[in-house]
């Protein structure tokens, strides 16, 4: 979602975390469901709201030879300034909330498990959301501040914003005299040098681009695809960060992972719709949604009803491409199921 700038910096939440995406059918060209009426409409923007349920369902096992006492993070939808999340039902009701730097809102759970027992985690969520459309030819967009570039253009585990070969890309095709015309001719790059596979492991920017019979494409899924990008626009000084969540294809829809069979590739995208895409800082909107893989067109500031935002990485750094919203120490996650209602 656009997001305005946050108020307070959060709590510091101590984690290493494998928060993992499986991006699943992003690639097709999506058949629009019909369009609900406008029901906001500023001078600068579109919106259309609308209420939707999440049911999501956690199963976690001690695979190990003794008594376990763990710490489970279960991640909540985020709460933004076109998206509010309200808990409705937790399992076990006993847990606590916490937050992390980047603004991550996370369920804590203590559980207990004996040799070989299952846990089950149930949650239920009521999403309110917008989907929406900047009409850019009523904003004067402008560059950042110098401290904000400063702040949010940096290096991290998967940006490597001083790769040599990410650097001449975006020199070369990150032209344009506003940031909207920088963003959109990188996104448009990486768009049309993409050669799609879902990879199962995040490859971070200096991997994912590669050489192919004389050319330079970006290898990978959804992951790969916005990590190459916000590398991109940083190197730029742009600000851009990570936004993950589910990339729904219709408004009722459910999704699972068993991570006790071993899938790989496209038989995930039957059943899985995680997501990662980037977002944008333009001066004077907020954060701005980038959307390479969903249809045809590169989508800068349109984005539609099919996203649920779950959360961000801007500083820090949430793990591979294939798997859950559900982060347990010493217990094995087993299964994962999410059942979306309109």
């Amino acid at each position: 979602m656009i997001q305005l700038r946050a108020d307070g910096t959060g709590t510091r939440l101590l984690l290493t975390l494998a928060v993992v995406l499986a991006c699943a059918g992003v690639l097709l060209l999506l058949s629009p469901e019909e369009r609900r009426p406008s029901i906001t409409e500023a001078s600068w923007i579109e919106l259309r709201n609308e209420t939707l349920s999440m049911n999501e369902t956690v199963v976690l096992a001690n695979r190990l030879e003794r008594r376990v006492v763990d710490y489970v993070y279960l991640v909540i939808p985020m709460n933004t300034s076109f998206q509010k999340c309200y808990i409705i039902y937790m399992s076990p009701e006993r847990y606590q909330l916490r937050k992390d730097e980047d603004g991550n809102v996370f369920a804590v759970f203590r559980i207990e498990a004996e040799p070989g027992e299952r846990v089950t985690i149930k949650a239920v969520f009521r999403i309110e959301k917008a989907e929406y459309r900047v009409l850019w030819d009523r904003v004067s967009v402008r560059w950042p501040s110098l401290s904000t570039a400063i702040e949010l253009t940096g290096a991290t585990a998967m940006w490597d914003v001083k790769n040599e070969t990410l650097r001449i890309i975006a020199e070369e095709y990150g032209v344009g005299d506003t940031p909207l015309d920088v963003v959109t001719s990188l996104a448009q790059w990486v768009k049309e040098h993409l050669e799609y596979q879902v990879l199962g492991v995040r490859l971070g920017s200096d991997h994912a681009v590669v050489e192919r019979g004389g050319r330079l494409v970006v290898r990978g899924d959804c992951v790969e695809v916005c990590d190459v990008f916000v590398t991109l626009a940083r190197i730029r000084g742009i600000p851009a960060r990570a936004a993950f969540g589910f990339l729904l294809t219709s408004r009722s829809e459910r999704m699972w992972l068993n991570f006790t069979v071993r899938e790989e590739g496209k038989e995930l995208l039957l059943h899985w719709g995680g997501h990662m895409w980037p977002q944008v800082l333009i001066e004077p909107v907020g954060w701005i949604d980038v959307e390479l893989l969903e249809g045809g067109d590169v989508k800068v500031g349109d984005y539609s009803w099919r996203h649920v935002l779950l959360g961000v990485e801007e500083t820090r750094y949430y793990g591979t491409a294939l798997s859950n919203f559900c982060i347990p120490g010493s217990l094995t996650l087993e299964y994962v199921e999410v059942i979306f209602g309109g």
